[in-house]
Order: C-alpha cells, then structure tokens, then sequence
C-alpha cells in the first residue's frame, strides 16, 4: 500500500478554493432573460389606451393619436418596476380570500 504525501497548507487551499473566475460563476445569480413583459398595445381599443393614460397619469398631449397613446403606454409599462415576491403574495391572498370582503394584510403594503 503506497503512502500519499500530506500536502502543505498553500495546496490544500489552492485544492479548496477555486479560481476567482470559476467560483464567481457558482456564487453568482444565474443570468436570466429579460423580464419585459411582450404585450401589443396598439390591439388594444382607443378607450382602453385612454382609460390607461388617465389612470397612471401619462403625460401626453391634450388629443394624441393611437400610435402617439401606443407608444407612451409601451414605454411606461416597460418602466414598471416589477417585485416578483409582493406580486406572488398579492395573487395567492386574492386566490384564496377572492369570495371574502377582506382588506390584505399590512405587511403586504410595507415598502
């Protein structure tokens, strides 16, 4: 039976810890697509491009054409910042109090 050699301090953590560019890729988030939902505004009906201009106060001028109204609504909705957490709380406390008239709980609205 042969006998290894013990290593020295200096290999066992050159062994131990790998190169700063293999280990920044296992410590690291994996890279994911872009979260930017796809949607085709200019399907959308007139009133509904408006009534979404009123609603998140869009500054567009006084009587924009559907193209202008496409446009602004496209590039504010791609600005949404998006809290995947809070939106999948939100969903499951509707889903199950959806039949009950029941504020959400405040921790919900915490920022």
């Amino acid at each position: 039976m042969a006998v290894r050699p013990k290593a020295t301090s200096a290999t066992t953590q050159a062994a131990a810890a790998p190169s700063n560019s293999a280990s920044s890729k296992h410590t690291a988030e994996p890279t994911r697509p872009p979260l930017a939902a796809k949607v085709d505004f200019s399907t959308m009906s007139n009133q509904s491009l408006r009534r979404y201009r009123q609603v998140h106060k869009l500054n567009v001028k006084t009587r924009p054409t559907k193209d202008e109204l496409v446009t602004s609504i496209a590039k504010h909705f791609a600005a949404r910042p998006v809290d995947e957490v809070d939106t999948i709380a939100r969903f499951l406390f509707l889903t199950r109090t959806r039949d009950r008239v029941l504020k959400p709980p405040s921790r919900l609205y915490q920022t």
